[in-house]
């Protein structure tokens, strides 16, 4: 049992189970986490094979990970070729599919691909009748009203890398020729009609800004908003400006309880609801949900080169030592796991962060200690959000309980869809999914 303070409150935390309350409370349960049975029993029930179609981008980021544009398209028959072996031969149980076309270039570059990709995934869909997504994100400088329309309606669904208000967002992100983007990127957000599904991606570096007017900013045009420090980058966030964001995320966390009284859960749920950095450990703690690995690298995330090597996340393709010789989940969670014991379970937080980035270990040989202070300042606002929450605020903690339910629902099958369909089979998988939803 550990406690500490946060925010003049005092929390204890069970750190074998993940059990935290406001008062002291013994467990008597003999607590034992079996991680070998938990490895040797990991199938992943769904997988996402990230395409890195482009090796080219029309922006000069200055934080960018990829060092090494050489402008080369992936093929539509390469893409293919990898969409079929990872499906059919690799893990033809799984679930559901994801096909994430981001990879390290701007992929509307070689937009003409992923439509093809995209068609050619409901060709498949209908073949194995099961459910295959395809997403990416943009800079959004390319999205024209007629590009978004061919988007949506080929139901592609895709994001927008934005930082927030105009002055940090230009300082950060500018064309090749150095020319700003913001406006322009605003612009084209704004002529979007359907923003239900639309969600942005926010980098942070330096200097420290209001995490507050970043979210106020977007909130406007995006229900979704997933803010995440930077990683490699000649302005990363270092201990010296550790203690500065960690003041802003704990201002923003007085702001979320803030409108929790006037039962405003706007900007919870939009963090809650994609990869936020924060939100993936409010959704952890308002579900008592645990991990034992920090993420899906190479477990149920496959990166592809426009070449077709193979790596466990675009960030790694800069490293070619980090190139996977073949696909194994259970041999990588299971390297993600003692890798992550070894540095990380003597931490009481350890089962709500799951341990240390794959890439940050290989740049660091450790851990990055300038995130991991951020990361624990993170677990511990989300422990007092739920805690506060569900005692003085019970009807809105059931929202954002069922919000989180919700949201994890996405990754297995839809009960209901698969049961209508084989009352249908007359129907196509697409065909039937519309008329499903339509239904609903």
């Amino acid at each position: 049992m550990v406690s500490f303070l946060i925010m003049n409150k005092i929390i204890y935390v069970d750190e074998t189970t993940g059990m935290f309350s406001y008062s002291y409370f013994d467990n008597d349960e003999n607590h034992y986490i079996d991680y070998e049975e938990i490895i040797t029993s990991f199938s992943p029930t769904f997988i996402t094979i990230c395409l890195c179609v482009s090796n080219a981008c029309n922006f000069n980021c200055e934080y960018c990970f990829n060092k090494n544009k050489n402008n080369k398209k992936m093929t539509f028959e390469l893409a293919k070729k990898i969409i079929d072996k990872m499906i059919d031969i690799e893990f033809p149980y799984c679930d559901k599919y994801y096909v994430d076309v981001s990879g390290y270039g701007e992929p509307l570059l070689n937009l003409d691909c992923i439509l093809k990709i995209n068609k050619y995934c409901q060709e498949k869909s209908d073949l194995i009748r099961k459910e295959i997504l395809v997403s990416f994100v943009t800079n959004g400088y390319l999205l024209t009203k007629e590009v978004v329309n061919v988007l949506q309606n080929s139901g592609i669904i895709f994001g927008i890398s934005i930082d927030g208000d105009k002055i940090t967002h230009n300082k950060k992100r500018k064309t090749i020729s150095e020319q700003d983007t913001y406006d322009i990127i605003l612009n084209n957000v704004k002529n979007i009609e359907k923003k239900e599904f639309l969600g942005c991606a926010v980098t942070l570096s330096t200097p420290t800004i209001s995490l507050e007017t970043i979210i106020d900013s977007l909130l406007p045009y995006f229900n979704t908003i997933s803010i995440k420090p930077v990683r490699e980058s000649s302005s990363p966030i270092s201990l010296s400006t550790i203690d500065r964001w960690n003041q802003e995320y704990s201002n923003l966390a007085r702001r979320i309880l803030n409108d929790a009284r006037k039962n405003n859960v706007k900007i919870l749920k939009s963090l809650i609801n994609g990869d936020d950095y924060f939100g993936k450990f409010l959704y952890r703690s308002i579900l008592k949900n645990l991990t034992i690995n920090r993420c899906d690298y190479g477990i149920s995330r496959f990166c592809f080169t426009e070449d077709g090597k193979m790596f466990g996340c675009a960030p790694a393709t800069s490293y070619e030592e980090l190139r996977m010789p073949f696909v194994n989940a259970n041999y990588y969670f299971k390297k993600q796991v003692e890798d992550t014991k070894k540095t990380c379970s003597s931490c009481p937080f350890y089962l709500f962060c799951g341990g240390e980035c794959f890439i940050e270990t290989k740049i660091n040989n450790s851990k990055n200690s300038s995130l991991c202070s951020l990361k624990k300042h993170l677990i511990q606002l989300s422990l007092y959000i739920s805690l506060e929450l569900e005692t003085n605020f019970p009807f809105v903690f059931y929202q954002i309980y069922e919000f989180c339910k919700e949201k994890q629902k996405r990754f297995s099958i839809n009960k209901e869809l698969y049961e209508f369909l084989s009352l249908h089979e007359n129907y196509s998988f697409n065909e039937g999914k519309e008329i499903f939803y339509s239904l609903k």
